[in-house]
């Protein structure tokens, strides 16, 4: 395999990668860069479910991929090529909507050694659906991968467009 520095890479770039790890929301991948890769389980297949990972992918196995985002000296990529560029992560459409406000989502992973729930919501203006984490200590009860929930927003990092939300009143 071709050695390539994360900056040599661009997006849609297809590459061949070896499956180095498998966790409950992402695999990582070897494809020769000074750094392993992630591979969310939503880029997986067009019809990605909240089930078991390893239906899709396997350690040790070699799979095509082609880099779905760049950036913070991270590496996304994607199986599945009408899935590049979609699903990135942009949380100005939740700028207006006020902590008080509740909203749906639902469970992507509930990792019980992660440093939460990851939960996919959808803004109320019917935007792109964007993934947000709900650290231990805001979650209720014990949600599983699929569940259906209701949040709210305790916190957007704007520079790294990231969103924190909680289950609590």
């Amino acid at each position: 395999m071709v050695e390539h520095l994360s900056r040599d890479l661009h997006v849609g770039q297809k590459l061949r990668g070896t499956v180095t790890d498998v966790g409950e929301h992402a695999a990582y991948v070897s494809v020769g860069a000074e750094r392993l890769a992630r591979l969310p389980r939503r880029k997986m297949s067009l019809d990605a479910d909240p089930g078991d990972i390893r239906k899709y992918v396997k350690k040790g196995q070699e799979i095509d991929v082609w880099v779905d985002r760049l950036g913070n000296n991270r590496i996304s990529l994607t199986m599945v090529k009408e899935l590049l560029n979609r699903d990135h992560r942009d949380i100005s459409e939740f700028f207006k909507v006020p902590t008080s406000q509740w909203m749906d989502g639902v469970i992507m992973s509930a990792e019980s050694n992660g440093p939460g729930v990851f939960v996919e919501v959808q803004p109320p203006s019917g935007g792109a659906p964007q993934d947000g984490l709900i650290s231990k200590t805001e979650v209720k009860g014990f949600p599983k991968p699929g569940d259906n929930v209701r949040v709210r927003i305790s916190m957007l990092d704007t520079a790294r467009d990231r969103m924190f939300l909680t289950m609590l009143e």
